[in-house]
């Protein structure tokens, strides 16, 4: 980038736990975000939600934050993932497996990215309702770029019928 003029760009970032002390290692992580993605906007309150593709897990908290960033697409899931190492992530090998710390980008602006390391919004938004609840609560009329529809909308019509709740 030119120096001076760079712009920032808003993400939405999910993030989930159900390993260790949750509620502890969501603030390391909310920290570390700030320390190198960017500024939090907004984020949502914790949710406390069933463990989605495996009933046998533990509960997760999960979060939603808006980020302002600097960072480009694939500069931002480098460091999503340096985070989750840092905060003692094991590798991304199992979808559904207990972890300390999981951070998904879920939109980046606008746009629309399909690579084999980075999908762009991610492909599971609709179907699970631990994304959209805390996604609603911060940017209710945000429109999905690709299904052209609400957040709202969404959530309204999500099937998932997996306990998520608000915490105080």
């Amino acid at each position: 980038m030119i120096k001076g003029k760079e712009e920032y760009k808003t993400c939405f970032l999910q993030l989930g736990s159900n390993e260790g002390n949750r509620n502890e290692i969501m603030k390391l992580a909310e920290y570390f975000i700030q320390q190198s993605i960017g500024v939090i906007k907004n984020k949502s309150s914790y949710y406390e939600s069933e463990p989605w593709g495996n009933s046998d897990l533990n509960w997760f908290l999960n979060s939603v934050l808006e980020v302002q960033t600097l960072l480009l697409p694939f500069e931002l899931l480098k460091k999503t993932q340096q985070i989750e190492r840092d905060l003692g992530r094991k590798s991304k090998g199992d979808d559904y497996a207990n972890r300390t710390i999981d951070i998904d980008i879920l939109f980046y602006e606008n746009f629309i990215i399909r690579s084999p390391k980075l999908t762009i919004p991610h492909d599971k938004i609709p179907q699970r309702r631990f994304v959209l609840a805390p996604l609603v609560e911060i940017s209710p009329q945000y429109i999905h770029p690709i299904l052209d529809s609400s957040l709202s909308y969404l959530l309204d019509s999500c099937v998932d019928d997996l306990r998520v709740t608000k915490l105080d």
